[in-house]
């Protein structure tokens, strides 16, 4: 009985942490979604050279479930996701982003790992 327990346990650990995560990138998307109308330019910029960054590895992710795509093939998109995530962070225009779009490039490189979490594990969530 013990280990069956264990096993709960760790599962509702494993699901609190999966839906923590898709907490968090839904706070991203609302905040980019945010500084997409922002009267910065900067700030408008970085919501469209990252949005398009979380729509591939979202679609990459839905592939993995819909058959398209086997776990190896979804594991090789991390990489890819992570340098495209990294170029835009450290490369701003003006060379640095408006106050709102520095605070979340801030959190992107902070949480860089949950943010593309759901490559390395076939029990990933990430909602559409």
């Amino acid at each position: 009985m013990q280990a069956f327990s264990a096993v709960i346990v760790g599962r509702l650990t494993v699901l609190r942490q999966q839906r923590s995560l898709q907490k968090c990138l839904a706070h991203l998307e609302r905040e980019l979604k945010a500084l997409e109308t922002s009267r910065f330019a900067a700030n408008r910029e970085f919501a469209e050279r990252v949005f398009p960054i979380l729509h591939t590895a979202r679609q990459a992710h839905r592939d993995y479930h819909q058959g398209q795509l086997n776990l190896a093939q979804l594991q090789e998109q991390r990489p890819l996701v992570e340098a495209q995530l990294a170029q835009v962070l450290d490369t701003p225009t003006d060379g640095r982003w408006a106050a709102d779009s520095q605070n979340l490039a801030n959190r992107l490189r902070r949480h860089r790992a949950s943010v593309v979490h759901f490559f390395t594990s076939s029990r990933g969530q990430a909602r559409s």
